[in-house]
């Protein structure tokens, strides 16, 4: 088993996490949450094609530069740790 850490934003860390989009109406017009839940809905197909299963970590950064790996946002922010897990078959051990 291989492990991956990564950082996302704020408005990606419930979706990954929980499925739960409803945050995005609270801090958006709804056309605005309607394509970012479809920019963060192909960003996590991606994540999980590129590092495998995604689950919460326990390391929270509260001001990070970094872009979000998920949704693609510049913006400045809170990052929450996400780990991406890659399990193989006995036989690729």
């Amino acid at each position: 088993m291989d492990t991956t850490t990564i950082f996302v934003c704020d408005d990606c860390y419930m979706p990954i996490v929980n499925d739960d989009f409803t945050g995005l109406d609270f801090t958006h017009d709804s056309l605005e949450a309607e394509e970012l839940a479809q920019d963060i809905r192909n960003g996590i197909a991606q994540l999980t094609n590129d590092i495998g299963q995604l689950s919460s970590g326990n390391y929270h950064e509260e001001f990070a530069t970094e872009p979000c790996p998920c949704c693609g946002t510049r913006l400045a922010g809170a990052r929450h740790e996400i780990i991406g897990i890659v399990e193989y078959a006995a036989s690729e051990a």
